[in-house]
């Protein structure tokens, strides 16, 4: 990818990648490696948003496609969305 400084924000963004199946877990959406880095791209997001329940930990993260999660998930819960 050309990068020669990971950032710790770099490395938590691949693991839950990895640990998503390099898909968004919201749009089933393939996430390529090459996009994983561009933050108008890919989002780490709250699980359950951090303004309504304060947790930053990484159990409550996942990664998923910035525009899904900008522009319809927003300040919901998965539940809240899906049903």
């Amino acid at each position: 990818l050309g990068y020669t400084v990971v950032s710790g924000r770099d490395k938590l963004k691949y693991r839950l990648w990895k640990e998503a199946g390099k898909k968004c877990p919201y749009t089933g959406e393939n996430i390529p490696l090459v996009s994983l880095l561009d933050d108008q791209i890919v989002d780490i997001e709250h699980i359950v948003p951090y303004s309504r329940c304060f947790d930053d930990s990484y159990m409550n993260k996942t990664i998923c496609l910035a525009s899904f999660n900008r522009d319809v998930k927003k300040n919901f819960t998965p539940f809240e969305l899906f049903g």
